[in-house]
């Protein structure tokens, strides 16, 4: 097989197709040194095309990707043919865990992560048992290897493009063979490696799952501030729950969960959850559901508490927060974490979100320090800010059946909009990108506001745009947004 560039579709075919000749007749005719850096450039595509057709074997690797040649700790779970590979016992424990599974410390084991040089090129490959464990120390060698057991050892190195990470495992002889004349525990370490020095190995492809390249394959920037970050989300519903996934598909690492609500069939149009949670808390079911699509998160914390009625102890995790972002809570409970937050010596950054109804406006407000949450609202807790206006609740609620409560009736795409405006502030204050309290706001179909019934403020004469205001606010009639 060769892979070559390709060529325009628009372009004459029997040209297409002497260039293609022409490509491979060149790369089949590069001089040697030009063919090793190729093989080597491309080292893990080589060693995946040279394992076995059907692989049978899944591995992970939380591993740092970098030298030097190092002990490192594994689990095969053998349920399902899965071996994933870690330098620390912790972080492979709790990365397990998260996945569902929760080995004993002795079903961890130790092995050995050769750093290589560089890269070989295919004929290099190993090929037998002593190509692998002629690079393995004696002392480790005799830690890790037992009479009948394989012995999974992880390759890693630079190439041009980045590090990769490969798998051999060494096969073992028979159990039987290998304690023949000895006392199983007594069997000298010189003969199990005899015995497995040539013996074929079985070469398998490793995916990397450590956050730096599950988040941008190594390449994000931003990585490694936001892997830091603690976030709590206060109001887990289908405004909260979707921006807490985009944190955690951001990076950020940790998060703490505060939400009193349960999950009911209604809820799941607009919500992040589907009815596989229904009747479980929001904030402990995003939590379930995070770790579980995230394994490598490190700490999720969910409390069934509305915000006004936290524990001390929740409230003091809070202030050692990165930051704390309230979704679409009511005004009681914005006040109250307001209040809170002025009071603090040292309190964390607070982002404010929520819509307006049918979600034809959203709203994003980053505070700092002293800023006020209440400079955005009236005495009697309604927003100065608002973008649109509506005569009485009957257009814009909908009285559910048989129990009084009420909703609006918007769906999920509609709150997608506001979703990302809130997500994009939050990565802005968490990286450092944005330390000035700012609002911004999102403004969707002005013609589907007239057609409902309501009222555009004179600052939403647009459609479909995104603005930055400056803060405090003043009334909308006289603020004035930058579009973007």
């Amino acid at each position: 097989m060769l892979c070559l560039e390709s060529t325009r579709i628009g372009f004459d075919a029997g040209e297409r197709i002497l260039q293609h000749i022409s490509w491979a007749i060149d790369l089949l005719n590069f001089d040697e040194a030009t063919r090793k850096k190729e093989f080597q450039r491309e080292f893990g595509i080589y060693w995946r095309r040279s394992c076995a057709v059907k692989p049978t074997l899944t591995a992970y690797s939380l591993i740092r990707p970098t030298g030097p040649s190092r002990e490192v700790f594994y689990f095969f779970d053998w349920s399902n043919a899965t071996i994933t590979f870690a330098d620390d016992l912790r972080l492979l424990s709790a990365w397990l865990r998260n996945k569902g599974n929760n080995p004993g410390q002795k079903e961890i084991k130790k092995t050995w992560l050769t750093w290589l040089d560089q890269p070989p090129y295919p004929a290099n490959f190993p090929q037998i048992g002593k190509d692998i464990l002629e690079d393995i120390p004696d002392a480790v060698l005799a830690k890790t290897l037992k009479p009948g057991k394989r012995l999974p050892v992880i390759l890693g190195t630079e190439t041009e493009t980045g590090p990769v990470i490969v798998g051999s495992m060494v096969d073992s002889a028979p159990k039987k063979e290998v304690i023949r004349g000895f006392r199983p525990n007594r069997v000298p370490i010189e003969r199990i490696t005899h015995l497995m020095a040539y013996r074929p190995i079985r070469r398998f492809p490793v995916q990397r799952a450590d956050g730096a390249y599950v988040h941008g394959r190594g390449h994000n920037e931003d990585y490694e501030k936001l892997a830091t970050k603690t976030v709590a989300i206060v109001g887990c519903g289908a405004l909260g729950a979707s921006i807490a996934r985009l944190l955690a598909q951001a990076g950020v690492s940790s998060f703490i969960l505060i939400d009193h609500d349960k999950l009911e069939t209604q809820n799941t149009s607009r919500h992040l959850l589907g009815h596989r949670f229904v009747g479980q808390y929001k904030s402990d079911a995003l939590a379930a559901m995070l770790l579980e699509d995230f394994p490598h998160l490190q700490d999720i914390t969910a409390h069934k508490y509305s915000c006004e009625h936290l524990l001390s102890s929740c409230m003091e995790k809070l202030s050692s927060c990165d930051l704390i972002l309230s979704a679409g809570i009511d005004f009681v409970g914005d006040s109250a974490l307001n209040r809170w937050r002025l009071a603090s010596k040292e309190s964390p950054p607070h982002l404010c979100t929520w819509t307006e109804p049918f979600a034809l406006a959203g709203h994003a407000i980053a505070l700092f320090g002293l800023d006020d949450l209440m400079d955005a609202f009236d005495i009697d807790g309604k927003p100065r800010i608002e973008l649109t206006q509506w005569n009485n609740d009957k257009q814009i609620l909908i009285t559910e059946a048989g129990c009084g409560n009420s909703f609006q009736p918007h769906g999920s795409v509609d709150l997608q909009r506001t979703i990302t405006l809130a997500s994009k502030l939050a990565l802005d204050m968490l990286t450092g990108t944005l330390s000035t309290p700012t609002r911004r706001t999102w403004q969707g179909d002005l013609s589907q506001v007239l057609h409902l019934g309501g009222k555009p403020s004179l600052d939403f004469t647009d459609s479909n745009v995104e603005k930055t205001h400056s803060w405090p606010p003043s009334p909308p009639n006289e603020s004035q947004g930058s579009k973007t």
